[in-house]
């Protein structure tokens, strides 16, 4: 039975699995490392790698965004499949909003010191719209489950369990943009942050998160069958 993100406790996870977790939950209260069940750790990804980069290129340091992820298998560090999906989103276009609503799910790999780079997680996201008009985000990842739980969720299903609080989705040209933890204060504050973009050809989603401290995922997810 998966273990809500919200109730998560790192106690449990050496018992319990797979693991699901909101899209919109901080790295902080993510999974910790599970010893064992996913293989060898990677090299640690040092926070001075320039994995993430102000857009358009050349802009000053300080300009808080448009922020947007660069070089991430600079370091030869990524899975096979990470790395594959990572260049297929940079060929990607934009996401073509006549697809929305719509859940897209798939493969999702994590390039974090804790997990194996070529581990398959899985992922769900729902692209959709609100009364007013507004695109937003919503979806869940699964941690070291055997197959996509979400292969058959519906559009019906989807809003229904996973859009509790809407994330609002930014359109930049070729690609979008959602800010799931805008920054606070908080000195515990972490940076959650998701890019898409699609492949005009097969309408294959491919998302980008960054979670913080060196922390990334890429996926490739497909439309699902039932809208």
């Amino acid at each position: 039975m998966p273990i809500e993100a919200v109730a998560l406790n790192p106690s449990a996870l050496t018992a319990e699995l797979p693991i699901e977790v909101d899209v919109a939950v901080p790295a902080a209260r993510a999974p910790a490392h599970v010893d064992g069940r996913d293989g060898p750790r990677p090299s640690m990804l040092a926070p001075s790698n320039p994995t993430l980069a102000l857009q358009p290129p050349g802009a000053a340091p300080e300009a808080p965004t448009p922020r947007f992820p660069r070089n991430l298998c600079y370091r030869g560090d990524c899975g096979v499949e990470m790395e594959r999906i990572w260049n297929a989103f940079n060929a990607a276009g934009p996401v073509d909003l006549a697809d929305v609503p719509r859940v897209f799910s798939g493969n999702v790999y994590w390039k974090h010191s804790s997990y194996n780079p070529n581990q398959a997680h899985f992922g769900g996201v729902l692209l959709d719209r609100q009364s007013d008009g507004a695109l937003t985000f919503n979806g869940r990842w699964t941690f070291f489950g055997p197959g996509n739980p979400y292969a058959n969720t519906t559009l019906e299903e989807a809003r229904r369990n996973w859009a509790s609080r809407p994330l609002a989705v930014q359109q930049r040209g070729d690609h979008l943009y959602v800010d799931a933890n805008p920054r606070t204060s908080d000195p515990r504050w972490v940076p959650l942050e998701y890019w898409l973009r699609q492949d005009p050809a097969t309408r294959d989603i491919y998302v980008v998160g960054f979670f913080g401290n060196g922390q990334f995922a890429v996926g490739q997810l497909r439309a699902n069958a039932n809208p």
